[in-house]
């Protein structure tokens, strides 16, 4: 069983190495600002996430302040189920109200024996 079509958001300056070396996955390219994603891209995902049935959160985001952002906006409005692994988790230190907030089901997978900021003593 695999999971189907996947759609990566990717920032837009990385998008063009990305697309051809991601042969698994269609990207979609979102607004940056030196390849990280910018305040921009949290309404392109919300543009495209119609008709999308999971959305998945971390591995490779990074941790500055517009992935946070971007990672806690994405928990607060979006419908569908989320994962949230890697940098997600490590993007809502401080901030586990916003899953109280979650409008749909969600998971959050942190790999055992992963070495992160994110613990159970710092969420």
């Amino acid at each position: 069983m695999g999971t189907g079509l996947v759609t990566l958001g990717v920032p837009k300056s990385l998008n063009p190495i990305l697309e051809v070396k991601l042969t698994e996955v269609m990207t979609y390219p979102l607004s940056d600002k030196e390849g990280v994603f910018s305040e921009e891209a949290l309404k392109e995902v919300l543009e495209i996430l119609p008709g999308k049935t999971a959305l998945a959160i971390g591995p490779g985001i990074g941790t500055d302040r517009g992935a946070k952002k971007l990672t806690l906006e994405l928990l607060k409005l979006s419908r569908v189920p989320i994962v949230i692994d890697a940098d997600g988790i490590n993007c809502l230190v401080g901030e586990l109200e916003v899953l109280k907030s979650k409008k749909g089901p969600g998971d959050i997978n942190s790999t055992s024996g992963r070495d992160g900021k994110a613990s159970r003593d710092n969420l």
